[in-house]
């Protein structure tokens, strides 16, 4: 059973990074799915913004469905997958880089992510 935990609760402050031991977050779109995060960065607007490896990345938008491409460590993002009529191709428009320790922070994208702990 995977329950939402409120991110303020679930978190342990160090500084201006959230971190998170063994935390996993989902999207608000696909409440049925978790991955895991390295860490948690602050808040943004009441939701969380994980912190993970490219991996988890490259799982996370393989269920979202939305269209995207890497170039090196980089990381487009498309017109959003309900926008895109059939036979069209998605216009690759967000730029989402790696960090310094090559992992990427989501808070980039601006979804509405949720900590969760599994039980």
């Amino acid at each position: 059973m995977i329950r939402h935990v409120p991110i303020l609760m679930a978190i342990l402050t160090v500084g201006a990074v959230w971190h998170a031991g063994g935390m996993q977050f989902g999207l608000d779109a696909l409440p049925e799915r978790t991955w895991p995060a390295l860490r948690f960065g602050e808040p943004w607007n009441g939701w969380a913004t994980p912190v993970v490896s490219r991996d988890v990345l490259d799982q996370m938008l393989a269920a979202s469905g939305e269209p995207h491409r890497w170039e090196g460590s980089g990381l487009w993002l498309g017109t959003p997958a309900i926008d895109v009529q059939p036979g069209q191709e998605p216009e690759f428009y967000e730029r989402v880089r790696a960090s310094g320790d090559g992992s990427y922070d989501l808070g980039q994208l601006g979804w509405t992510f949720v900590a969760v702990d599994a039980l």
